[in-house]
Protein backbone atom coordinates (compact mmCIF):
# COMPACT_ATOMS: atom_id res chain seq x y z
CA UNK A 1 0.00 0.00 0.00
CA UNK A 2 2.86 2.42 0.82
CA UNK A 3 4.44 1.78 -2.56
CA UNK A 4 1.12 2.43 -4.28
CA UNK A 5 0.61 5.69 -2.32
CA UNK A 6 4.13 6.81 -3.21
CA UNK A 7 3.61 6.03 -6.90
CA UNK A 8 0.22 7.83 -7.01
CA UNK A 9 1.69 10.91 -5.30
CA UNK A 10 4.68 10.93 -7.65
CA UNK A 11 2.50 10.68 -10.77
CA UNK A 12 0.07 13.32 -9.46
CA UNK A 13 2.83 15.88 -8.89
CA UNK A 14 4.42 14.98 -12.22
CA UNK A 15 1.07 15.74 -13.91
CA UNK A 16 0.71 19.06 -12.04
CA UNK A 17 4.22 20.12 -13.10
CA UNK A 18 3.87 19.01 -16.74
CA UNK A 19 0.52 20.78 -17.11
CA UNK A 20 1.86 23.87 -15.28
CA UNK A 21 -1.13 23.94 -12.94
CA UNK A 22 -1.02 26.78 -10.41
CA UNK A 23 -2.69 25.35 -7.36
CA UNK A 24 -3.40 26.40 -3.79
CA UNK A 25 -2.43 23.95 -1.07
CA UNK A 26 -2.22 20.23 -1.73
CA UNK A 27 -4.39 17.96 -3.91
CA UNK A 28 -7.10 16.21 -1.89
CA UNK A 29 -8.67 12.83 -2.66
CA UNK A 30 -12.00 13.39 -4.39
CA UNK A 31 -15.07 13.06 -2.23
CA UNK A 32 -16.72 10.88 -4.87
CA UNK A 33 -13.74 8.49 -5.19
CA UNK A 34 -14.92 4.92 -5.63
CA UNK A 35 -13.35 2.40 -3.20
CA UNK A 36 -10.32 0.70 -4.74
CA UNK A 37 -9.68 -3.02 -4.28
CA UNK A 38 -5.92 -3.38 -4.61
CA UNK A 39 -6.29 -7.15 -4.49
CA UNK A 40 -7.71 -7.00 -8.01
CA UNK A 41 -5.34 -6.53 -10.95
CA UNK A 42 -4.64 -3.03 -12.35
CA UNK A 43 -5.63 -0.59 -13.77
CA UNK A 44 -6.76 1.56 -10.86
CA UNK A 45 -8.40 4.98 -11.09
CA UNK A 46 -7.68 7.68 -8.52
CA UNK A 47 -9.55 10.99 -8.42
CA UNK A 48 -8.26 14.18 -6.80
CA UNK A 49 -9.59 17.68 -6.23
CA UNK A 50 -7.20 20.55 -6.83
CA UNK A 51 -7.80 24.15 -5.73
CA UNK A 52 -6.64 26.35 -8.59
CA UNK A 53 -4.85 29.58 -7.82
CA UNK A 54 -6.82 32.55 -9.20
CA UNK A 55 -5.30 34.46 -12.07
CA UNK A 56 -4.32 37.95 -10.98
CA UNK A 57 -3.72 40.68 -13.52
CA UNK A 58 -2.74 43.95 -11.89
CA UNK A 59 -1.95 46.91 -14.11
CA UNK A 60 -0.34 50.03 -12.72
CA UNK A 61 -0.15 53.43 -14.32
CA UNK A 62 1.90 56.48 -13.46
CA UNK A 63 -1.11 57.87 -11.61
CA UNK A 64 -1.26 54.98 -9.11
CA UNK A 65 0.14 55.77 -5.67
CA UNK A 66 1.41 52.94 -3.52
CA UNK A 67 1.98 53.50 0.20
CA UNK A 68 5.53 53.35 1.47
CA UNK A 69 6.20 52.45 5.08
CA UNK A 70 9.24 53.22 7.20
CA UNK A 71 9.56 50.41 9.71
CA UNK A 72 11.97 50.68 12.58
CA UNK A 73 13.33 47.47 14.03
CA UNK A 74 14.75 47.51 17.53
CA UNK A 75 17.68 45.43 18.72
CA UNK A 76 15.22 43.49 20.91
CA UNK A 77 13.12 42.64 17.84
CA UNK A 78 16.21 41.34 16.04
CA UNK A 79 17.31 39.34 19.11
CA UNK A 80 13.84 37.78 19.51
CA UNK A 81 13.79 36.80 15.84
CA UNK A 82 17.27 35.24 16.13
CA UNK A 83 16.16 33.23 19.19
CA UNK A 84 13.04 32.05 17.37
CA UNK A 85 15.03 30.85 14.34
CA UNK A 86 17.65 29.22 16.56
CA UNK A 87 14.91 27.36 18.43
CA UNK A 88 13.43 26.07 15.18
CA UNK A 89 16.77 25.14 13.64
CA UNK A 90 18.36 23.72 16.76
CA UNK A 91 19.69 20.21 17.20
CA UNK A 92 19.25 17.50 19.82
CA UNK A 93 22.03 17.21 22.37
CA UNK A 94 22.28 14.97 25.40
CA UNK A 95 22.72 17.19 28.45
CA UNK A 96 22.74 16.64 32.17
CA UNK A 97 20.52 19.58 33.12
CA UNK A 98 17.38 21.14 31.65
CA UNK A 99 17.39 24.86 30.78
CA UNK A 100 14.50 27.19 29.93
CA UNK A 101 12.97 26.53 26.50
CA UNK A 102 14.79 23.19 26.11
CA UNK A 103 12.88 20.41 24.41
CA UNK A 104 12.83 17.19 26.40
CA UNK A 105 12.71 13.85 24.66
CA UNK A 106 12.59 10.54 26.44
CA UNK A 107 10.71 7.54 27.69
CA UNK A 108 8.35 8.61 30.47
CA UNK A 109 6.77 5.90 32.60
CA UNK A 110 4.87 5.77 35.85
CA UNK A 111 6.82 4.04 38.64
CA UNK A 112 5.56 2.27 41.72
CA UNK A 113 7.34 2.50 45.09
CA UNK A 114 9.86 -0.20 44.07
CA UNK A 115 10.65 1.42 40.69
CA UNK A 116 8.68 -1.09 38.59
CA UNK A 117 7.08 0.23 35.41
CA UNK A 118 4.49 -0.77 32.86
CA UNK A 119 4.50 0.68 29.36
CA UNK A 120 0.92 0.31 28.03
CA UNK A 121 1.78 1.31 24.45
CA UNK A 122 4.77 -0.97 24.04
CA UNK A 123 3.23 -3.61 26.32
CA UNK A 124 6.48 -4.04 28.21
CA UNK A 125 6.32 -4.72 31.94
CA UNK A 126 9.63 -3.76 33.57
CA UNK A 127 11.02 -4.18 37.06
CA UNK A 128 13.75 -2.37 38.91
CA UNK A 129 16.62 -4.86 38.86
CA UNK A 130 15.80 -8.49 38.02
CA UNK A 131 13.00 -10.80 39.13
CA UNK A 132 10.84 -13.74 38.15
CA UNK A 133 7.76 -12.37 36.35
CA UNK A 134 4.60 -14.41 35.74
CA UNK A 135 1.46 -13.18 33.98
CA UNK A 136 -1.92 -14.80 34.62
CA UNK A 137 -5.44 -14.45 33.28
CA UNK A 138 -8.07 -13.56 35.91
CA UNK A 139 -8.97 -17.29 35.91
CA UNK A 140 -5.42 -18.15 36.99
CA UNK A 141 -4.06 -19.49 33.67
CA UNK A 142 -0.37 -18.69 33.10
CA UNK A 143 0.06 -16.79 29.81
CA UNK A 144 3.64 -15.48 30.08
CA UNK A 145 6.64 -16.17 32.28
CA UNK A 146 10.24 -14.97 32.50
CA UNK A 147 12.84 -15.83 35.13
CA UNK A 148 15.66 -13.60 36.38
CA UNK A 149 14.77 -10.76 33.99
CA UNK A 150 14.30 -6.99 34.02
CA UNK A 151 11.24 -6.98 31.73
CA UNK A 152 8.68 -9.12 29.94
CA UNK A 153 7.10 -8.39 26.55
CA UNK A 154 3.30 -8.70 26.61
CA UNK A 155 2.68 -7.71 22.98
CA UNK A 156 1.46 -11.22 22.05
CA UNK A 157 -1.34 -11.10 24.63
CA UNK A 158 -4.91 -10.22 23.67
CA UNK A 159 -6.53 -7.09 25.06
CA UNK A 160 -8.01 -7.64 28.50
CA UNK A 161 -7.28 -7.85 32.21
CA UNK A 162 -4.27 -9.73 33.64
CA UNK A 163 -2.49 -10.24 36.92
CA UNK A 164 1.31 -9.89 37.03
CA UNK A 165 3.26 -11.41 39.90
CA UNK A 166 6.83 -10.24 40.48
CA UNK A 167 9.02 -12.38 42.72
CA UNK A 168 12.24 -10.80 44.03
CA UNK A 169 14.18 -12.76 46.62
CA UNK A 170 11.50 -13.71 49.19
CA UNK A 171 9.03 -10.95 48.19
CA UNK A 172 6.06 -11.35 45.82
CA UNK A 173 4.16 -8.30 44.57
CA UNK A 174 1.00 -8.44 42.44
CA UNK A 175 -0.24 -5.95 39.80
CA UNK A 176 -3.59 -5.78 38.04
CA UNK A 177 -3.13 -4.53 34.48
CA UNK A 178 -5.40 -3.96 31.52
CA UNK A 179 -4.16 -4.22 27.95
CA UNK A 180 -6.02 -2.19 25.34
Amino acid sequence: VDTLNHLVGEKLYEYVQNEKIAMLGEPMPATDQEPIDIEKPAPYTFAFEIALAPELNAEFTGEDILPYYNISVSDDDVENQVKMYAGRSGSYKKVEEYQDNDMLKGDLRQLDAEGNTFDMNGRIFSVNGTADITVYTPAGQTVAMAKNTASIDLSDLKDGAYVVLVKKANTVKGYKITLK
